[in-house]
């Protein structure tokens, strides 16, 4: 990082902007994994539904 070489940010920042990357392919990843369980819990239903009805 060119910040890094002019002294902008020590080596306590980079760890954190680390962590802050974690954290936030962490969350994409669960906000995923609540989508995928939406989708599934929705076509369960529809499925439930046709049986039911039809």
């Amino acid at each position: 990082m060119q910040e890094k070489t002019r002294g902008w940010l020590t080596h306590d920042d980079l760890a954190l902007l680390l962590q802050g990357q974690r954290d936030i392919a962490r969350i994409r990843a669960n906000n995923a994994h609540i989508a995928m369980q939406t989708h599934l819990q929705s076509t369960l239903l529809r499925l439930i539904d046709m049986a039911l009805l039809g």
